[in-house]
């Protein structure tokens, strides 16, 4: 198992889980979401408890729960406890999976972003690349992957040496959604270490004025989006960036 269960709160059986199907079914949801720390400074809602008569399960890996009845249903919120999430390092065969899976459906945004995703994991970056320019030229999917996908597009052009168009794909990051400080960070070290320190310099002030996003999760509230690594809002994180800039300028 690669996940752990931290309730907050006193030890023993934890209650805040029985409330939470309780307050659910007083309401008629069809759904309770726990948080999950999926990696340090990630931690996102995501469905544990649903009635499978009304959900299913879509696509091999990233899975995703849909609606069976077609329309939006009632979700509630369990709050009190971190489900911990440390990945096994052994390699899975997602990449594999995905790209048998985009055979019947060639143009699903969803398996192309992962694909891509995959693809910049193994470091194959001709690969990465048509994948995540496919997805990018898609319609549909997750608003969030827009951004995401733009930042491993730029981490895939900095790894094939083309600066100019790193930082564009990093601007664009940073700006598809709501503003976001992440590609800042990569793109104010990757402007210092190509002597730009003047852009470098210009990336760290916007980011450093960012808030954390928000979205309107499933139970109707805002909170952090999935991508969202809530450490690189900090000022510690700007000063190492900050550091990293400074050492190049020497």
């Amino acid at each position: 198992a690669d996940e752990r269960l931290d309730v907050i709160g006193p030890s023993g059986d934890p209650p805040w889980l029985s409330k939470a199907i309780s307050d659910a079914d007083d309401e008629g949801a069809a759904m309770a979401c726990i948080r999950r720390e999926h990696a340090p400074g990630f931690v996102h809602w995501f469905p544990r408890c649903y009635r499978h008569s009304l959900w299913s399960w879509r696509y091999p890996v990233h899975e995703l729960l849909v609606s069976q009845t077609g329309r939006r249903l009632p979700v509630v919120a369990a709050d009190g406890a971190v489900v911990r999430h440390r990945p096994d390092p052994r390699r899975r065969p997602y990449r594999e999976l995905l790209e048998r899976a985009l055979l019947s459906t060639p143009s699903d945004p969803h398996l192309l972003y992962y694909l891509g995703r995959a693809c910049v994991d193994e470091g194959l970056w001709a690969d990465a690349l048509r994948n995540l320019d496919a997805y990018l030229a898609s319609e549909g999917g997750y608003r969030w992957h827009r951004s995401e996908g733009h930042l491993l597009r730029a981490r895939v052009l900095t790894a094939l040496g083309h600066v100019d168009a790193a930082l564009e794909s990093y601007e664009s990051a940073h700006a598809t959604c709501d503003p976001r400080a992440e590609p800042l960070h990569e793109a104010a070290i990757l402007a210092a270490r190509s002597g730009d320190h003047d852009r470098a310099c210009r990336y760290i002030d916007i980011g450093r004025t960012l808030a954390v996003p928000q979205e309107v999760q499933l139970f109707g509230k805002p909170d952090v989006p999935y991508v969202i690594d809530i450490r690189a809002y900090r000022e510690p994180a700007w000063q190492m960036t900050c550091s990293i800039v400074d050492q190049h300028r020497c």
